[in-house]
Order: C-alpha cells, then sequence, then structure tokens
C-alpha cells in the first residue's frame, strides 16, 4: 500500500505491552501466564529466583520435565533452536516452559536482533509456552538514550516486559536475615546495614557473604553473626572472587557467569589464571562430593580432600543440589586446549594434593613466561630454571 506521497506506507509498530513487577508476574504465572515474558533491570538474583519460581509452578511433574521444560543460555542459543523448542505440544500439561538467559540485546548485531525478534514474534501463535527471556543487568542499556528506548519498545511489543530493579534497603535488610535464617544462624540487629555499607547492595554478592558468614560462625560452635564477623570474613572488594564464578557456573547462571568474567576482564586478570582458579575449586569440590558419598565425617571429608574444615562446609552449602555428573561436566567445559599435562610414570603413588601444587606451579611458571614475553625486547631471557646448587 502507498500514501499520498506514492511511497510505501510504514507497517504501523506494536503497541508496548504494559510493564509489570515480580510480585505481578509471580501472580500471572501461577493464574494465567501470557506466551512470553522480558525479565530485565538491575537486581539479577530476583530475576533468577522468578525462573525458578516459574519451572516450580509449570513444570511441577519432574516425569515429564524432558518435554515441558528447554533452556538457552548465550551459550546454546540460535534462533533455529528456538523456533524448535517453540513448536511442540507440551506432554500432559497446559504449557511449556521455555527459558532464555544471558542475551544482551543491547550488543547484539542488527541481524541477529532481528531473528531473535522474528521468534519472539512468534509466541502469540503457539501461545501453549510460556517464553521467559531473561537479560542480564545493563543487557538492555545502549550507548544513547533514544537507542535504549526504541530496543525497550520493540521488545516490550512482543513480551509483557518484567523490571527487577534494586530492592530498597529496608526489604534488603528482612532479606539478609531471612537468608541467615535458611543457612541456620540469626545476626545482630546491626549485620544488615554494616554488610551492605561494605559489599553493597548487589543481592547475588551479598547471598556468597553470608554463605561465608553461615560457615565461619558454625565452624566457630557459635549461631549468631556479630558485627565483628562481618568485619573479619567479608570483602570490601566490589571484585567478585573465583569462587563466585564457579558457584554461577555449577548453577547454570549464565548471566552471572558473564557479568564477573566482564569484571575480571576490566581487572586485566589473565584468562589463563582464572580457568586455572576455577579448575581448582572445581576440582576440590569434586572431591568434597564423592568423598562425602562415603564418609558423613567433616575432618574426614576435610583431611582426605586437602582443605580447611571451614572451606569445607562452605564447599558443601555450594554442593547441596549438585551431582557428581554435573561437576564433572562443568570440568570438561572449563577444560581450556590451551595447554595441558603429561604425567609421568615418576608421580606414580603422589598423592591429588601432591599433583594438584605441582599443576599451580607449572601455571604460575607459564603466566610470568608469558608475562616477560610481553615487557621484554628480543633478545630476552624468559625463563631460567633453578640452579641445583
Amino acid at each position: 500500500m502507498a500514501n499520498n506521497t506514492g511511497r510505501p506506507a510504514k507497517t504501523p509498530a506494536a503497541p508496548v505491552k504494559t510493564e509489570i513487577n515480580g510480585a505481578a508476574f509471580d501472580k500471572a504465572i501461577r493464574n494465567a501466564p501470557q506466551p512470553g515474558y522480558l525479565l530485565y533491570g538491575d537486581e539479577d538474583y530476583l530475576k533468577n529466583h522468578a525462573l525458578a519460581a516459574a519451572h516450580d509452578v509449570l513444570c511441577a511433574d519432574p516425569s515429564f520435565e524432558p518435554f515441558n521444560f528447554m533452556r538457552f543460555d548465550s551459550m546454546t542459543y540460535t534462533p533455529e533452536g528456538l523456533l524448535r523448542a517453540l513448536q511442540p505440544l507440551p506432554m500432559m500439561a497446559d504449557r511449556k516452559l521455555i527459558t532464555v538467559t544471558g542475551l544482551c540485546p543491547a550488543t547484539m548485531k542488527a541481524d541477529d536482533l532481528d531473528a531473535l525478534c522474528e521468534v519472539l514474534a512468534m509466541t502469540a501463535e503457539y501461545d501453549y509456552n510460556v517464553l521467559l527471556l531473561s537479560v542480564p543487568a545493563k543487557g538492555m542499556e545502549c550507548d544513547a538514550y533514544a537507542k535504549t528506548k526504541a530496543l525497550y519498545a520493540r521488545l516490550a511489543s512482543l513480551l509483557v516486559p518484567v523490571k527487577y530493579d534494586f530492592v530498597s534497603p529496608d526489604r534488603l535488610a528482612s532479606w539478609i536475615l531471612r537468608h541467615f535464617d535458611h543457612g541456620g544462624v540469626t545476626a545482630d540487629a546491626a549485620v544488615p546495614r554494616l554488610l551492605t555499607e561494605r559489599c553493597g547492595q548487589d543481592m547475588y554478592r551479598l547471598s556468597f557473604e553470608i554463605d561465608k558468614l553461615c560457615a565461619y560462625v558454625q565452624w566457630n560452635g557459635r549461631t549468631r553473626v556479630t558485627p565483628e564477623d562481618v568485619s573479619f570474613v567479608t570483602s570490601e572488594t566490589l571484585s567478585f572472587g573465583a569462587f563466585a564464578l564457579s558457584n554461577a557456573l555449577l548453577e547454570r547462571r549464565t548471566d552471572v557467569a558473564l557479568r564477573i568474567v566482564e569484571e575480571k576482564k576490566r581487572e586485566r586478570e589473565e584468562p589463563v589464571a582464572i580457568l586455572s582458579e576455577i579448575s581448582r575449586i572445581f576440582g576440590e569440590l569434586l572431591r568434597v562430593k564423592t568423598l562425602s558419598s562415603s564418609s558423613p565425617e567433616d575432618k574426614t571429608v576435610a583431611a582426605a580432600a586437602g582443605i580447611s574444615p571451614q572451606k569445607l562446609n562452605i564447599y558443601r552449602r555450594a554442593l547441596r543440589n549438585a551431582t557428581v555428573e554435573r561437576l564433572k561436566t562443568v570440568m570438561n567445559e572449563i577444560h581450556t586446549d590451551n595447554f595441558g599435562y603429561i604425567v609421568r610414570t615418576d608421580a606414580q603413588g603422589a598423592t591429588a594434593e601432591q599433583l594438584k601444587n605441582e599443576i599451580a606451579y607449572l601455571t604460575e611458571t607459564w603466566q610470568g613466561l608469558c608475562k616477560n614475553g610481553k615487557v621484554k625486547n628480543a633478545p630476552a631471557l624468559l625463563y631460567d630454571e633453578d640452579s641445583l646448587l
């Protein structure tokens, strides 16, 4: 159709769907869910909690979960794969659940965003699905406000937008106390304020620090967290540690893992160093999981795994819902082809702890060699074996 100028008339933009908050989303999922939702905003913890709650409601029968639950992240998503997931009917249920996490529409190429939107537009046709697109914090923010506004309007015309902002200080304090209670301890009234002053308002970072505090006070035979514990145990740095990254990988929280990796990149940490540390942690987690199945005694497991009892307590919290198979899978996923290890016959009879220390030494040596290669001008000595004398 042409207008009076002789040019093709533009197709009117689809209206933007009414935005709702997290509480309204939870209610809708239980009563009358829409075919698609856009979960966005600053608080990734609440978004992931919403994903888990939707899974519990829509996939209540675990025997049919392989047919009624499809999960995509930034590593596994393709438009073709998402479309194939939309098409089959649910099995012995009213609806299927499809989650897509880790995608950042603001940084996607135009063609890739077009392909995503084409599939999202089909959610109305396949209305027996509930598709949840969970965008990481800042994943909707373009380099200009007009672009951000246009991106929001485009996605919100296809999916119901659900915004998750940082929670108020009062609500955050209440959540912190409940998190401590869930961990089996209580906390002094001043602890929530001190914890947020030191560690910020990010609920993921706070949950990691709370788990550390629970493990620390329980190991010391106490059940109450004090302000002194917060000052002694928690970290004031704004950076996530390698354990937080390992935890995110273990729980398949790809969006959180990518956020942590971006922070590591900004801090100019070497990728080899990050992989080495994660590999070490997963090796310890796998040993703890395997040893715990044969011996419930903390001291026995800690000694055999070569870790402190306090660290064992933290690891066991992280392993509550993990299986040996999942740990092995993640270790294979984080394996790098950049280097490997040759274990010669001289190592026969060496303990796991001895091999772990040797690997750590070799990795550190290699990192130092690479660093020297970048800063020294040829010809230069990059590495020299220690003298035997």
